[in-house]
């Protein structure tokens, strides 16, 4: 695989560094850019500029 920063999308995989199925955890030490943070039914959404992240609230992954 090339570089996870080349700013590829993945379909069902990644976009740049960001992989579906990471850990909350992860996801939030690769954020770099200021996020808010929202709940939703059964999961945490957390938004950036120009991104949406959807966490499981039962898995804890970005899905």
């Amino acid at each position: 695989m090339k570089n996870h920063l080349d700013g590829i999308i993945l379909e069902g995989e990644r976009v740049g560094i960001f992989l579906l199925g990471m850990s909350e955890e992860v996801l939030l030490e690769s954020l770099v850019q200021p996020y808010e943070s929202e709940k939703r039914h059964s999961c945490t959404v957390y938004l950036t500029r120009s991104m949406s992240f959807f966490v499981d609230e039962r898995t804890k992954k970005v899905n």
